[in-house]
């Protein structure tokens, strides 16, 4: 064991313990084992199934499909539950010779040509090795969403015989496909799809880059209700991913001229050169930002803040609007008082008992900008381009919201988005991580969905602000106002994003202090209430974003034991389908 900087004992992995094999072994004898009786039920659902689509399975490397390597991948594929598929090889396929369009480039004209043979195709690598119920358990999807143009499972690496590595994925996110293929294998495309996408341009020199552009490419041509996830382990990969950075980012690009997404510019994560960062551009003429700080007393923290907005944020066009509710510490009215010559500053004042969603709302009806940045009071600016980076998210029509990366003083990490569980929760996400870590497959390191953002900084567009009624000041005076805003923003369709690349230091409840007296945990307590009776469907319904093997916890990433049940998941024993809480 090992402590982290603040004294904490981590262990060898940090917070992330679905990266401990040891662990995942415990877990998947326990959990993720299919017994014999399970495999006799889920035979017995096949067979009362009215539909039994055939499905291609198209083997796939770069320079061809040696002998052997082929042979190992049919035994991959032996023992299905489910019996109506074949694997797809080329007319004429000679294992001496390459399948590809040249002998370094594979073509997504192989995918095609497999479709026409079936219909649905699963294009798979060569390393790849599917579980027995893993084709049964796409059909059986299929039964409960007929439509679907693409679905896909979770996965993870076989070394040995031995699993590890497990990639519990999210359901479909538009933008973390833009910085990886978080989707992987298996990923299941329906024939007419395949066709309608017109694929035949694509093509790649590694298979995991071409599985990604034909992914990208079929998204661009569907809907996102047409895309499922199974968050179920049904596929294994046996070899380490040929995945190219540099590819990746002429992949994306092309896709996003293909969508007509305007100016982009695509560069390698600092932290993970492999992936995409994504860098969507201002308006030509940058909006004007307006941001609002609420703030009481503690002159070292509105100093601090303001100073960083004024003086260290190259954003060309900002207002800061500062709420003063009540000061009267003589430090603190002075910094205030050395703000009001700046005239970009605008200062309004109100000595009414603290009500966050009123002071936010009454600032933003005086806001000039066509931005509102909700800002708390104890953020700390820490680099130049937060601004930049939050104001071109706001600013597309299919975002809603937008939420930074914050980290605490000590540099580990506070918030990541947050996540919606059962019984009432909501958790920060991989909360206490370490600055430098990139999460499971670069979820601290990529632009990407979430249910909600913090409002100690959420970024969105003013008009959208007013639409939907600004924040509940009369339910929500203090708590649960902001993911309640980001909720009723995402009834609207639009998406609630976090990106890693606005980063800004968050000395978190440093003003209004946790909610220790009796009457601030009572107010806590029944505006809690308050939200979760307005809002039911947010824990009846799964989080999109959060895998259901994830367990819901704040400080560490670790298995759900059991995992909650989701529509594809049986119940051992009870010789039933589950309800659809997934």
């Amino acid at each position: 064991m090992i402590k982290d900087i603040s004294g904490r004992t981590m262990s060898a992995h940090g917070i992330f313990h679905i990266m401990d094999d040891s662990r995942y072994k415990r877990w998947i004898a326990e959990f993720d084992t299919i017994e014999h009786d399970e495999v006799a039920f889920i035979e017995q659902r096949i067979k009362a199934l009215a539909l039994a689509p055939r499905i291609a399975i198209l083997p796939l490397a770069v320079g061809g499909l040696p002998k052997d390597e082929l042979s190992a991948f049919k035994c991959g594929l032996k023992g299905q539950i489910y019996q109506n598929w074949h694997i797809y090889l080329p007319q004429g396929f000679d294992t001496d010779r390459p399948i590809g369009s040249t002998a370094t480039q594979l073509s997504a004209g192989l995918i095609i040509e497999a479709a026409k043979t079936a219909d649905f195709v699963l294009p798979l690598p060569l390393d790849a090795v599917l579980r027995p119920h893993a084709l049964a358990t796409f059909v059986l999807a299929l039964a409960g969403s007929s439509d679907a143009d693409m679905i896909y499972a979770d996965e993870d690496t076989l070394q040995h015989g031995k699993r590890s590595q497990p990639h519990f994925k999210t359901d479909w996110d538009p933008f973390l496909i833009l910085g990886c293929n978080y989707t992987g294998t298996p990923m299941l495309y329906r024939s007419e799809a395949v066709k309608r996408a017109q694929l035949r341009d694509l093509t790649s020199a590694t298979v995991d880059n071409l599985l990604h552009a034909a992914t990208l490419h079929l998204s661009g041509t569907t809907t996102k209700d047409k895309i499922l996830h199974i968050p179920a382990v049904l596929g294994h990969r046996t070899q380490k991913s040929d995945w190219n950075g540099t590819n990746a980012h002429k992949i994306v690009s092309a896709y996003l001229a293909r969508q007509d997404d305007g100016a982009v510019e695509i560069s390698a994560v600092p932290l993970a050169p492999q992936w995409n960062r994504i860098r969507f551009a201002l308006p030509e003429s940058p909006p004007l930002v307006s941001i609002i700080v609420p703030t009481r007393d503690q002159a070292d923290l509105i100093g601090r803040c303001c100073d960083g907005i004024l003086n260290r944020t190259d954003y060309p066009s900002l207002e800061l609007i500062v709420v003063d509710n009540g000061t009267v510490a003589p430090d603190a009215l002075d910094v205030l008082d050395s703000l009001k010559d700046d005239p970009r500053v605008h200062m309004l004042h109100d000595d009414r008992p603290f009500n966050y969603s009123k002071l936010n709302n009454d600032a933003a009806k005086v806001a000039k900008g066509d931005i509102l940045v909700l800002l708390n009071n104890d953020i700390e600016v820490t680099r130049a381009d937060w601004l930049k980076e939050l104001t071109s998210l706001a600013s597309r029509p299919d975002i809603g919201v937008v939420g930074a990366r914050l980290l605490y003083p000590d540099l580990h990490l506070q918030h990541a988005g947050m996540v919606f569980g059962p019984d009432k929760l909501v958790v920060h996400q991989m909360r206490r991580a370490n600055k430098h870590e990139t999460g499971p497959r670069g979820e601290l390191c990529l632009l990407r969905s979430v249910s909600a953002v913090t409002g100690a900084c959420m970024a969105l567009r003013k008009t959208l602000y007013f639409e939907v009624g600004g924040l509940d000041e009369k339910n929500l005076k203090v708590a649960c106002n902001d993911i309640d805003l980001c909720r009723r923003i995402a009834k609207k369709g639009l998406a609630i994003v976090w990106t890693p690349f606005a980063e800004l230091l968050h000395h978190e409840c440093a003003t209004r202090g946790l909610p220790m007296t009796p009457e601030k945990a009572d107010r806590e307590e029944a505006e809690i209430a308050a939200f979760w009776s307005m809002n039911p469907e947010f824990y009846e319904n799964p989080d999109p974003f959060h895998n259901p093997q994830i367990e819901f916890k704040h400080d560490c990433v670790d298995f759900a034991r059991p995992p909650r049940l989701h529509r594809f998941r049986t119940v051992l024993g009870k010789r039933q389908v589950v309800p659809f809480l997934y």
